[in-house]
């Protein structure tokens, strides 16, 4: 523990844990029992069932096969929870669940930027940032089914980035990325930016001394790697298999499509379709507030608003050094990860921001840090603050 946290870093990740989670507690006290999917899934896993029983009708996303529903979303979450529904039922509070696993992420993004080297002062505020002016605010608020996905996914590709920044151990590395694979399957096209140091001899990140003559691959650790990665992948497929009898068909073509709000275009153009893409990129990147008749006159969209609004502190991320290989890769699993969404048929449903962009936060945020470099100025403070402004006022109208 001591080589992981400093006797200092101790006395500032409990307070910063505690008030984070409070923070989130009040911002949504009052919240609604609702669409909290992964605890009927832990209480049929309890079962020794596959299928859920006993949810709300007016339940969405559902696999209807035989009189049975099935969730087509990856189980992880669900696992998370079974030792709280094995006490309370299907009575659990998953937005509660949500808010603790919602700030341990804060205190792991606080861990994670100390690896990379982001001296104590930068590192508080891009923890706030991380922690209250981002759609991981929202998420870990909000806490259900699609929401307490991501923010299940974070913890682990945070934790995957922190072995990465630190020890390097490529089984662990590879367990995490498989981990956050059975919560978000897009994650694991970050895998590029976690092997790549296994086959190249290059130890400085730098592109203008990338030769390809020189690169070597290191098959013992690729090995370790891809063992790790394929534990949870494997459960996955068992999992696929036991319920659709096909170890890669995780349910997702197979939802009950007509009773959802995407219907119509599904009918016409499939679940996945190129021909998605151009909304999904307005939402991401231009999507504006919606005007009010008083004050304040704006409120967010219930579809999602630009990340550049929501959070203007991105803008720090055009700074970065992209000559590092690793901002250079960062960069690539960014796009990776986000190539699924973007041809997907839903685009977040009602949410502040863009939900998608959680899965690759962790990424983004290492950009951020970089174009944000070793000192704070007056731009990168009032970048910060207005970000956790914003997330304050959308996170109250979302609420």
């Amino acid at each position: 523990m001591r080589k992981f946290l400093s006797q200092s870093e101790l006395w500032i990740i409990l307070p910063l844990f505690i008030i984070t989670f409070l923070v989130y507690v009040f911002s949504n006290l009052n919240h609604p029992d609702w669409y909290k999917h992964f605890v009927y899934l832990a209480d049929s896993f309890l079962k020794g069932k596959t299928y859920i029983e006993g949810y709300p009708r007016y339940y969405l996303d559902l696999i209807l096969i035989n009189g049975k529903a099935y969730l087509p979303n990856p189980p992880l979450p669900a696992i998370i929870l079974l030792p709280f529904v094995a006490i309370w039922g299907v009575s659990t509070d998953e937005v509660r669940i949500a808010n603790v696993v919602g700030a341990f992420n804060v205190i792991l993004v606080w861990i994670l930027l100390r690896k990379i080297g982001i001296s104590k002062i930068p590192r508080i505020f891009l923890t706030i940032l991380f922690g209250f002016g981002t759609v991981h605010y929202s998420a870990a608020i909000i806490g259900t089914i699609w929401f307490f996905a991501h923010v299940v996914t974070i913890t682990f590709l945070l934790l995957a980035l922190i072995e990465f920044f630190g020890k390097k151990r490529p089984f662990f590395m590879g367990l995490f990325i498989g981990l956050s694979f059975l919560a978000r399957h897009s994650v694991i096209l970050s895998v590029p930016f976690f092997i790549f140091p296994f086959i190249s001899t290059i130890n400085a990140f730098d592109l203008k001394r990338i030769s390809f003559s020189s690169l070597k691959i290191s098959w013992k650790k690729l090995g370790l790697f891809f063992l790790g990665i394929g534990l949870p992948i494997s459960f996955q497929a068992y999992y696929n298999t036991i319920r659709f009898g096909n170890p890669l068909e995780s349910g997702y073509l197979l939802q009950n499509w007509y009773s959802s709000v995407q219907s119509g275009a599904i009918a016409k153009y499939g679940f996945f379709n190129i021909h998605y893409i151009p909304e999904h990129l307005f939402i991401l990147l231009l999507k504006p507030p919606m005007f009010i008749n008083h004050f304040p006159f704006l409120r967010p969209s219930d579809f999602g608003m630009s990340i550049f609004l929501t959070t203007p502190a991105v803008l720090l991320a055009i700074k970065a050094k992209y000559k590092d290989l690793t901002n250079f890769m960062a960069l690539i699993s960014i796009l990776l990860i986000l190539t699924p969404s973007l041809v997907y048929t839903a685009t977040g449903w009602v949410q502040f921001g863009y939900r998608y962009s959680l899965d690759f936060w962790p990424f983004l945020l290492i950009l951020i840090a970089s174009g944000m470099g070793k000192k704070l100025n007056l731009y990168t403070i009032s970048l910060v603050i207005l970000s956790v402004i914003i997330n304050l006022w959308g996170n109250y109208w979302f609420v």
